[in-house]
């Protein structure tokens, strides 16, 4: 779950989202399709604004995460 966590931190830095649904599907009937263990993290607005405010493309939404995910590696190998 700390991975979760680190990804929560890094979608809101990004999406400056007011709450995050982490959501997992165990199961066929409950509509899981890839039959391994994954989180699905949806950022929440509590206004009228969603993450399609904050990126253009995929490649905009790669490319913000990749950036945060960077800074985040960056400040935590410099408290070691």
């Amino acid at each position: 779950m700390l991975a979760v966590k680190k990804v929560s931190d890094i979608l809101k830095k990004v999406f400056d989202n007011d709450g995050i649904n982490i959501v997992n599907n165990t199961g066929k009937c409950a509509g899981q399709e890839v039959f391994h263990i994954h989180y699905h993290l949806i950022p929440r607005y509590n206004k009228k604004k969603s993450v399609s405010n904050y990126i253009e493309n995929i490649e905009d939404f790669h490319s913000r995460v990749i950036i945060a995910i960077d800074s985040l590696s960056r400040k935590e190998g410099s408290n070691e």
